[in-house]
């Protein structure tokens, strides 16, 4: 596991412009992410409801929250929302 002040110390680390180079970072590094890019989405997508992304969040939270069995580096698209 790597705490949040090694990764102060480390250079670069706050050299970051978005998710994309955080979740690349932490594959870098070797620690858990879940990262996901809609096709043809923008920012606009984050204000959308919890419902248009549920199966995403329940998907997420089941396997990265409740039942934990493995550091999972996880990459996912959504085709639209």
């Amino acid at each position: 596991m790597v705490l949040i002040e090694d990764l102060i110390k480390d250079k670069g680390f706050w050299m970051l412009y978005g998710s994309r180079p955080i979740a690349e970072r932490l594959r870098g590094l070797g620690e858990a992410y879940y990262f996901t890019s809609i096709y043809g989405g923008n920012h606009g997508w984050a204000g959308l409801t919890m419902s248009e992304g549920f199966n995403e969040i329940i998907y997420f939270l089941y396997n990265d929250v409740i039942n934990v069995k493995s550091i999972r580096q996880t990459d996912s698209t959504i085709n639209g929302l």
